[in-house]
């Protein structure tokens, strides 16, 4: 039975896992016919995929949960295009960047239950 005013959000992985994913050169460049998934990560957290898989695999490198109140921050993930600001929540917004200077997330936990309804 779920419980009165939770929310249940789910999410699917997609990509390669990062052990098999591709990574840049030593020099920084994405080998053969793939791309960099951000020109705002350095080479370190840098993911390369073919051009065609870039908009569906690239990864997120960094996640945020806002309170809806908070409008001065809101304001500035919105305007800021690097970062997508997600919406009906409730109380938070989910704002995600695919450009924030940091390794993919890999995993994530923002509850209990995810993904289950709570008992």
């Amino acid at each position: 039975m779920p419980v009165s005013g939770a929310q249940i959000i789910c999410a699917t992985t997609g990509g390669l896992p990062f052990s098999k994913v591709i990574r840049p050169n030593s020099a920084g460049k994405c080998p053969g016919t793939t791309q960099p998934c951000s020109s705002k990560t350095s080479p370190d957290n840098t993911v390369c995929y073919e051009q065609s898989d870039l908009a569906f695999n690239c990864p997120i490198t960094s996640i945020e949960v806002i309170p809806s109140s908070s409008t001065a921050k809101l304001s500035s993930y919105n305007a800021n295009p690097d970062w997508t600001l997600s919406s009906g929540l409730g109380n938070s917004v989910i704002a995600y960047s695919k450009n924030a200077d940091s390794l993919p997330l890999t995993g994530n936990k923002l509850a209990t239950n995810p993904c289950m309804s709570p008992s």
